[in-house]
């Protein structure tokens, strides 16, 4: 639900800019909001696969690092300092796992 419009907003001035260069968020950040009417079917065309292989590929790398980089209790050195370096980067998750 946090995501969800975040990503329609990315998704919008992405299709935008496939048309036309828009300025710095900064600058308006609501610009590619008033231009979506005016994207062809082209650039819709072309963004809705990017959207989708986007998806699938964060999907994969976050799972892939979650699996294999946060769950390497075993090489990781008996120390504090560690320990809670890899505490605080990941096992709030584990202990946590509802907290947004």
């Amino acid at each position: 639900m946090f995501w969800l419009p975040i990503a329609a907003y990315l998704l919008c001035r992405g299709t935008v800019q496939l048309e036309q260069p828009l300025p710095s968020f900064t600058e308006d950040p609501l610009l590619p909001l008033s231009l979506i009417s005016s994207v062809s079917a082209a650039a819709i065309a072309k963004a809705a696969p990017l959207y989708i292989f986007g998806n699938f590929f964060f999907t994969f790398l976050e799972y892939s690092m979650h699996r294999f980089l946060f769950h390497i209790d075993n090489y990781l050195p008996d120390r504090p300092m560690f320990l809670m370096l890899h505490f605080l980067m990941h096992g709030v998750h584990h202990y946590l796992p509802m907290d947004p």
